[in-house]
Parts: C-alpha cells; structure tokens; sequence
C-alpha cells in the first residue's frame, strides 16, 4: 500500500499546486486563450463547411475529336486557366461569411472498360470551365451528366458489392516534381512522343463489364505565396546558401567545436572554423554538384514557375463480392510507377493511411475483430472522400502545378493507339460564310 499512498500523495499535491498557479498566477488567462482558440476554429470551419455545401457542383462530360491534334500542353494551358477560380478574401468575408477557395476535380472513370472523362465543378464556376476547355478544343462535345457515384454512396456488411481504393502521397518533399509529360519527349525516337497516359488508360480499360475503376484528382487553387517560399528555401538548403548558424560560445571558444572534428588535428588545422575542408569547400555548393544534383534543383525552381493547385489523388475499384477482383488495384498503382525517378518526386499509396486495407500486428486469429473495424472505416471513409469530392477528407494534399496534372490528366495523344476512349465520331464544324439563304 505504501507506494498508492506515495503516488496518491504526490497526485493530490500536483493538483494543489497547480490550482494555486490557475488562481494567484492568472493561469485562468491562459485557460480563457485556449478556449477562445477552439470556439473560433469550430466557428471558422462551421461556416465555411456552410460555404462548401451552399454552393451545387455539377458534372461535365468531355468528349473529343477522334483525331486529337492537340498536345499535351493544350491541357495545361486549361489548368492554368481554371485556377482563375483562385480569389482574395477579405477578413470579414472569411471570419463571417465563411468564403473560402472552392476546388474542381478530374476525373477519369471506367465503366466495364469503356473509359470517360469527367470534371465536376461548383456551378457557379460552369461558365469559366466551358471556355477554358472549349478555347483549345473547339469541337469537343461537352455534357452535363448526373453523378456516376450516386448509388454507390453507402457501403456496409449486407451491401452486395465491395471496394478497394487509396489516395496518394509523394516520397519527397512537394517541392520536388514529378516526371512530367516534357521528359516522355524523345526527338531521337521513330515516335518521338511517348504518351505517359497511355499505361494509365490502358490499366483503365481491363474492367470488365461488372466493374468500376476511377482515378479523381481534386484540386484547389493556390497562390503562389503560399508555396513559392517553401521551394525557395528548399533550394537554398540544397545549394547551402541559407545562412549558417554557429553558436554563440563556439564562435569565442573555437574548441569547443572540436568534438565533432574527425580527430583532433583536423580540428587543429581548420582552427575552429565552419565549412573548410580545403580548397574544394572554398567553393559554393552549386559549383561542386554532380549533373543530376544540378537536374534536381533545376527541376524544383521549375516548378515554382507555373501556377498550381493543392492537390489530392484517389483511386478507386468497384465490383459485386462474388466477383471482386484483388489483382485490379496492382493495375493503377503500376500505372503511376513511370511518373517517378530517383532524383525528382515519385507517387505512392498511402498504405499506412488510407489503403482500404489493414494487416494485423502479431496474431490473426486475436486481432481479426479489429482489423475488420479498421478496412470498413477505412472503405467508408475513402468513399465519403471520393463521392464528396473533398480536399478535406483522408491524407494531407500535395501541391502540384499545371504541367504536372496535366501529365497526369490530358486526352489521348493522336500519335498513340489508345483503349476504348469516349469520343466525338463525327468532326462538327461551322457553317460556311457564304451559304445562300432560300427564301
């Protein structure tokens, strides 16, 4: 009893000691802050949730021309123009009206193998995406569809289908690019242009008549103050031209540095200084990099060149439990391999996060109820994200600009034989000019 008695004691006298410091210390100052804190980041999300919900999102259906001579670049001059939906609010508009940034989504849909591509956008933004798309594809057929997910809105034990799904996160830091559809360019090669959707398309179009597969991308746009400074100081540190702090006792007494010193003549011999290694380290870091040191960073400034959006991608595979195929979500996910290399960014499932799938830790037979729990919160929480198209639910966004989602989004290149693809089969033009008027 003797060591409750010791651990009662000291609890009681942690408490006493710390009403004292909440009432003759203005601790209750401290307890007012906090709560404000909370209140107001309840009341902000409330009414911007308010804001989301009030404004309707509508469903475009995009049909092109069989004979796309567009490049790919037609389709990133499209992302760059949707980020007009990008605005500056005021503070009463964002403390009491609750406006925020509104997203849009693309989307590439598989429905037993015949494949669409789809956009939802809020529909007061209906006008803004009819001419950003109709402005560089002027034939296309362009259709307001209800949602493909509105009877796949729920998903439980007696349900008599199933899902697997992910959403995606970078290896690296944002600021790091992926491969985007410039570096699939081969000038040298027979085809000199190498479509990266082809892989994507064509794990899209192994569903079969009974399944669904889509991939949505959701997109809200940015400013590029908030990003652009990230990438800055990302390249600083790659290029070691941020500042180097050196403590203030190291500075007076050199010495004290020594214990980080290979030995004790190296130390002698650079007398306490930060950054010497010879002639070699009298020269900036950017001068000593390799060529694909210098790739990278490249890559990063580039980057922050272009417009972008805070992004986040999903994928998703439907079909009856009797038929559910487990061997579908390899597919997708070997598909976004090509877009990854070792010295730029690369796209993997978030397995540890929201892969619809959980393994259990030690022993199967023990763990089963739980691990059970897990995939069902897991599905439900990956097909409330998808069928909401929010930017809100599942893993942290990514930031990502216009060449990059256009990589991983654009219609099918003409020079590619492509899967079965939704297209326009006859060319509409214009009439002409001078077509006499009968009377």
């Amino acid at each position: 009893m003797g060591i409750f008695s010791t651990i009662s004691e000291g609890f009681g006298s942690t408490i006493s000691t710390g009403w004292y410091l909440f009432v003759h210390w203005y601790g209750w100052v401290l307890f007012v802050i906090a709560a404000f804190y909370i209140v107001q980041k309840l009341y902000k999300d409330k009414i911007a949730d308010d804001y989301v919900l009030s404004n309707k999102r509508i469903f475009l259906h995009i049909k092109i021309e069989k004979e796309n001579l567009q490049s790919t670049l037609a389709v990133e001059q499209i992302f760059a123009s949707m980020h007009a939906m990008h605005q500056n609010f005021t503070w009463a508009e964002r403390w009491l009206e609750g406006l925020v940034n509104l997203w849009w989504t693309a989307e590439i849909v598989s429905l037993g193998g015949k494949i669409s591509f789809i956009i939802s956008v809020p529909e007061k933004n209906r006008s803004l995406a009819l001419s950003s798309f109709y402005a560089y594809y002027p034939n296309a057929e362009i259709m307001e569809v209800e949602d493909y997910m509105k009877n796949l809105k729920h998903l439980d034990e007696n349900s008599s289908w199933d899902m697997w799904g992910t959403e995606y996160k970078f290896t690296k830091d944002w600021a790091y690019p992926i491969r985007t559809w410039r570096e699939f360019e081969h000038p040298a090669a027979e085809e000199s242009i190498i479509d990266p959707m082809a892989g994507v398309l064509e794990a899209l179009s192994r569903a079969e008549p009974h399944e669904l597969m889509a991939i949505q991308i959701v997109m809200r746009p940015v400013a590029d103050k908030e990003w652009a400074p990230h990438v800055t100081e990302v390249v600083q540190n790659l290029k070691e031209e941020g500042s180097h702090h050196v403590p203030f006792l190291e500075r007076i007494f050199p010495f004290l540095a020594w214990g980080s010193k290979k030995t004790v003549l190296e130390a002698i011999q650079e007398g306490g200084g930060h950054g010497g290694h010879g002639e070699e380290q009298k020269q900036p870091k950017v001068m000593r990099m390799t060529e694909g040191e210098r790739n990278t960073v490249k890559g990063i400034e580039m980057k922050a060149t272009k417009p972008a959006y805070q992004t986040k991608i999903r994928h998703l595979y439907i079909a009856p439990k009797d038929k559910f195929d487990k061997t579908k979500k390899s597919l997708l996910v070997g598909a976004y391999r090509q877009f990854g290399a070792v010295n730029s960014n690369n796209l993997k499932p978030d397995v540890s996060g929201t892969w619809t799938n959980y393994n259990y830790a030690m022993f199967e037979a023990i763990e089963r109820p739980f691990v059970n729990f897990m995939i069902m919160e897991r599905k439900h929480l990956l097909l409330k994200g998808f069928v909401n198209r929010s930017r809100w639910i599942g893993a942290d966004p990514m930031i990502m600009n216009i060449e990059e989602l256009a990589t991983l989004y654009h219609f099918p290149l003409n020079t590619v034989s492509t899967p079965p693809v939704e297209r326009i089969d006859i060319k509409k033009g214009q009439p002409p000019a001078n077509l006499p008027i009968i009377s």
